[in-house]
């Protein structure tokens, strides 16, 4: 691993392990100079100038994180998080004009849904399958969409949003939603006191499963 901010953040900050953020498939953005040097002998400079890391200036200038997401198996786009919290800035920023998915989605009879993508990805890497991410501390419109198109496989759903007031908030939002679309097996996972998410919890106490 090439020594970076990113690398940094997530060793010192997120407590991440070197073989936990190979597997993750997160990257550092370098910035739109280093980036377009690294890919100009393989892509044409149009092609370069028209890649999302490239054209949204916000991706090379503050959400320097860069996050793969998938559908379907594949790569479908990245996004971005900031290296520092800042409360007047959303955490993420995906690309322009795109709905925030369920970020990597796949049916299983059993899905565990948490707010950070973080704590998603930690997860897979810890071995805990069908852990997604809503980015948001209640499911949208397109997220149930995407649950309901899956109802034959998806039997049930569990709830862990993060541990303060505005995720037990939408933890009830989303019940009321998942109801009202046809789901009854809808679970509400609880983290102990002491951690405020999912993540928090792996790290401190190097767990590779949920209860």
């Amino acid at each position: 691993l090439t020594d970076n901010p990113g690398l940094r953040y997530l060793r010192e900050t997120r407590h991440w392990s070197d073989e936990e953020i190979r597997a993750s498939g997160i990257g550092y953005h370098p910035g739109r100079d280093a980036l377009r040097i690294a890919l100009n002998a393989d892509y044409t400079t149009e092609e370069i100038d028209a890649l999302p890391l490239i054209a949204t200036k916000l991706f090379a200038t503050r959400y320097r994180l860069i996050i793969p997401y998938h559908q379907n198996g594949v790569i479908a786009g990245f996004i971005g998080r900031l290296l520092e919290d800042d409360l007047d800035q959303p955490k993420y920023r995906f690309p322009k004009n795109a709905k925030v998915p369920l970020v990597n989605f796949e049916p299983a009879a059993e899905v565990t849904i948490v707010e950070g993508i973080l704590d998603a990805l930690l997860a897979r890497t810890r071995g805990i399958k069908n852990v997604f991410a809503s980015c948001t501390n209640k499911l949208s419109g397109a997220q149930l969409d995407t649950l309901t198109a899956h109802r034959n496989t998806v039997k049930r759903i569990r709830l862990l949003f993060d541990n303060d007031p505005a995720g037990r908030k939408g933890t009830f939002t989303s019940i009321v939603k998942l109801l009202g679309d046809g789901f009854t097996d809808i679970r509400v996972g609880e983290l102990p006191p002491d951690y405020k998410d999912l993540e928090e919890y792996l790290t401190k106490t190097g767990a590779t499963t949920l209860a």
